[in-house]
């Protein structure tokens, strides 16, 4: 009866989608009475029902699919502008290495000045 106990807490994981929790603990352990009165076999199949259903698995709608397609062009377009925009002001194509680098030395470049403000400030308050 034990390891029919444990299937239990299983299947009641999975039907829940709570993964790693200690299900047995939870004062809702018995949200599903019924599971108490099946056999081992009925538990297992319970089980492999309950773990192969996820949201995240169930077929896209006809308008999901045309949602994604949209947003999928819409990123291409804005991807595609953002690279001819650096090509006309001679900058590296956005996401690459060059443009990383870009853009850290010109972060640098403006800490250094603010610093260099800072410092002056401060002088001019000593002196």
């Amino acid at each position: 009866r034990g390891f029919g106990r444990t299937l239990t807490a299983k299947v009641l994981r999975a039907k829940k989608g709570a993964v790693g929790e200690d299900v047995e603990s939870d004062p809702e352990f018995e949200e599903f009475p019924e599971l108490g009165q099946l056999t081992e076999e009925q538990l297992r199949q319970q089980l492999m029902s309950a773990e192969s259903f996820h949201v995240d698995k169930l077929p896209l709608t006809d308008q999901q699919r045309r949602d994604a397609e949209k947003e999928r062009k819409r990123v291409q377009r804005k991807r595609q502008m953002e690279a001819e925009r650096a090509k006309r002001e001679g900058r590296p194509p956005p996401g690459t290495k060059e443009a990383r680098f870009a853009a850290k030395r010109k972060e640098q470049y403006e800490q250094r000045c603010y610093r260099r403000a800072r410092e002056e400030v401060i002088s001019d308050v000593l002196a």
